[in-house]
């Protein structure tokens, strides 16, 4: 880490800001991410989908709560006429 740092210093910031992601690249061959950062790419990728799936489904539950509210007020108002 620290010829890293040493190298970053020479250098413009652009190619040590290449360095610090260039682990994140896929592989071509496999198009797969490898070791800690792949698993916490795909850890994270994981948990967007779980947090996709919930938020639809909550969205569903809340129409039709608030259409069975609806259809509970509009049937209280026929029956009060």
């Amino acid at each position: 880490l620290s010829s890293l740092k040493r190298k970053c210093h020479s250098l413009r910031m652009t190619p040590c800001i290449g360095q610090f992601h260039s682990p994140l690249i896929a592989q071509p061959s496999t198009g797969h991410y490898t070791g800690a950062h792949g698993m916490l790419i795909s850890d994270i990728y994981q948990i967007g989908v779980i947090l996709k799936r919930k938020y639809a489904l909550l969205r569903w539950a809340y129409l039709f709560a608030l259409l069975g509210l609806a259809l509970a007020l509009v049937t209280g108002l026929v029956l009060l006429l």
